[in-house]
């Protein structure tokens, strides 16, 4: 966002509008995951969610274990990132 902002200000060009995102992954057992998280817009000065999701009870086995899957996926990446 604030590179954004940077970049149109040295460089007279558009800036696009913010957006945000998360998402929190809790691992109850092996190939068990639930999640939850919303979408996030700057308006009337403050940052108001625009949608959000949550894992929900009753969700079968094959979502679940796709859960835990997308949990390590990130988890993988973000430390690949950080640390190489």
């Amino acid at each position: 966002v604030c590179a954004n902002a940077v970049r149109g200000a040295l460089t007279d060009s558009r800036v696009f509008p913010a957006k945000f995102s998360n998402t929190c992954w809790s691992l109850i057992a092996e190939n068990d995951g639930v999640k939850v998280g919303a979408n996030y817009e700057p308006a009337d000065g403050k940052i108001s969610n625009t949608g959000g999701f949550i894992s929900q009870t009753g969700e079968d086995a094959a979502l679940r274990k796709a859960t835990y899957e997308e949990s390590e996926g990130w988890y993988s990446g973000i430390t690949a990132d950080m640390f190489g």
